[in-house]
């Protein structure tokens, strides 16, 4: 039976006291080969009033979620 590559979007958020930033990659697998393509990406600068460590973490996070979501309705997906 020939079954085609398993595809899976894997998202990384990340934080540090300057910036925060989201990825969003794509998986193929089959039984020989693994691929990993850079699909989106963003980061932005922290804001002049230095909010705290785990603030600007939740904004990592909302961003890699929306990335997430313009990735699936850009793919039909949802």
């Amino acid at each position: 039976m020939g079954v085609g590559p398993r595809c899976s979007l894997h998202t990384f958020c990340d934080a540090s006291a300057d910036a925060y930033a989201a990825v969003v990659f794509l998986r193929a697998a089959d039984k020989e080969n693994v691929s990993v393509q850079l699909v989106q990406a963003k980061c932005r600068v922290a804001s002049l009033n230095k909010p705290t460590l785990p603030r600007l973490e939740l904004l990592a996070d909302t961003i890699g979620v929306h990335l997430v979501h313009s990735v699936l309705e850009a793919l039909r997906w949802n």
